[in-house]
């Protein structure tokens, strides 16, 4: 792919963006503690990088629920 994300996890990435910032605004490792995943990974996410099965579930069922 030459550095470049799927355009799914882009979507995701910004989707996670903007969920976190829209008030109530929340830090990063506040939603990691919320979606149980680390805060580094949701650096990750949000920047668009692969992540596994589980963690994806982790952060649809946050997502869903917001």
């Amino acid at each position: 792919m030459n550095g470049e994300h799927p355009d799914g996890l882009t979507k995701l990435a910004t989707m996670l963006y903007l969920f976190r910032t829209m008030p109530p605004r929340v830090s990063i490792r506040e939603l990691a503690k919320e979606i149980g995943i680390s805060a580094a990974t949701v650096n990750r996410i949000e920047r668009g990088y692969v992540m596994d099965a589980a963690t994806l579930m982790k952060v649809l069922n946050w997502m869903m629920t917001r």
